[in-house]
This record gives structure tokens, sequence and C-alpha cells, in this order.
């Protein structure tokens, strides 16, 4: 399986050389589930410039972090809108992460603004249909306003549209599955000063402890995108 992941944004580079690049996190992720299946991955850093591929090239599609707010008027975030919408009409599936949550959002109808519920930094707790499970969160901006086509598959008190599925092959999460309990810590010493004292030791105390279940969400979806990719074969 072709699996194509765009950066819609860097990580501070002290923090990629410990951690690793978005490519690498979700990439060691992803490449780490259980499921039968022989994933190849590639790399393609948008918010630098590079040129998206022709949405029939590969067989899924995940969308990043960033640092970036999806309503900048920037011409990259234009263009990765319209691309998911080709990606969508050709019903190959994709998998949208923080900024690639809100950005899938935006493109499909809805609306993203900044929360004001402030930063959602460190460990969420989300309530999915069937279970309640801890997540790493770091985002001040929300979907605020549903696309027609999409389905709430999880909430938390600090998100009411915290994971989405929509009516054709697309999922996404407002948390990051990808992320490592040492790099949210990492990046919580560096925004101390943006967060505040108090919510950074809560957040600092809580991710340290928290149990967290990312090689299962793993599991479900490179099961999503076998799914749709054997779904498209049978086609």
């Amino acid at each position: 399986m072709k699996i194509a992941i765009l950066e819609m944004g860097l990580l501070p580079e002290t923090m990629a050389q410990k951690h690793g690049s978005f490519f690498d996190l979700i990439r060691n992720w992803l490449g780490h589930s259980e499921q039968d299946a022989a994933l190849e991955f590639s790399q393609f850093v948008v918010c630098n410039g590079d040129a998206l591929p022709a949405p029939a090239d590969f067989d899924a599609y995940v969308v990043s972090g960033s640092k970036f707010s999806v309503y900048e008027d920037l011409p990259w975030i234009h263009a990765t809108k319209a691309f998911l919408n080709q990606v969508a009409a050709l019903k190959i599936p994709m998998f949208g992460i923080c900024f690639g949550h809100q950005l899938m959002a935006e493109a499909f109808g809805g609306k993203v603004e900044k929360s004001n519920k402030g930063w959602g930094v460190g460990v969420d707790h989300y309530q999915f249909a069937n279970m309640e499970q801890d997540v790493l969160v770091f985002h001040q901006d929300q979907v605020v306003r549903l696309p027609e086509s999409a389905h709430v598959r999880a909430h938390s008190d600090h998100c009411q549209y915290g994971a989405l599925e929509y009516d054709f092959p697309a999922l996404s999460v407002q948390f990051h599955p990808e992320f490592t309990q040492g790099l949210v810590m990492d990046l919580l010493a560096r925004g101390r000063s943006d967060f505040g004292e108090s919510t950074t030791d809560i957040a600092e105390v809580k991710t340290e402890h928290a149990k967290l279940h990312n090689q299962r969400f793993a599991n479900h979806v490179v099961a999503f995108f076998q799914q749709h990719q054997n779904a498209a074969t049978e086609a």
C-alpha cells in the first residue's frame, strides 16, 4: 500500500532533531501497525513548496499537523483543500491529524476558528462510542461547524468535534496519535510562557502519567485504509 504523508507544517528544529519530523512520527506510528500490510510511505512537505502528487498516484493519504491555521490565506493551504476534494471524489482513503483534521473539515464545507476555550495541551479525555481514552493534544483552533458529510465519532469537554468520519473514505482526529509523551513534554516546556505556569504544570503531570492506546488506533487507521483499498480494487 502506497501512502503519501502531506506535511502541513514543521516541528521546531530542536524538536525534529530529537523526536523526528511529522513525516517520521507518522511513518513510525503507522509502520508499527499490527495489520498485515506492506506499507510504503512518501513525503510531501507541502508547507515548504513541494508539489502535491496526482491524486490517483497513492492508495491513501495522511494530512499532518501544523503551526499554521487553516483559515490563513496561503496558496498551499488553498491548493491542498482543492486537492483533498479531488481525492474524496476518487474515493481514495485519507486521514487527518490536528491541522489535517481542521483542513479536511474546511475543505468539505465546515468551519474552523480559534477556540474560546483556549489551548488544549497535554492530555485530553475523549469519549468514543464504545470507550473512553486519554489522547495527546496540542491545539488552539477547533472545528466549530461540521460539513454535511461528516459524522462525529469522538468528543471531549474541551473539543466537541474531536474525531470525524465522512460519507466517503475519510477519517480525522483533533488529537495527535502519532505524538509521544516525550515530545509533548518538550513542547510544553518550550511553550510554558504562552500557556501559563498553572496550565503547563497540570498538563505535564497528566502527560507523564497518561495511559495511551496510540498503537491500537494505528491498527484501526491501517485497517480502514486496507478496507477501502480493497473496495476500490474490487470496483
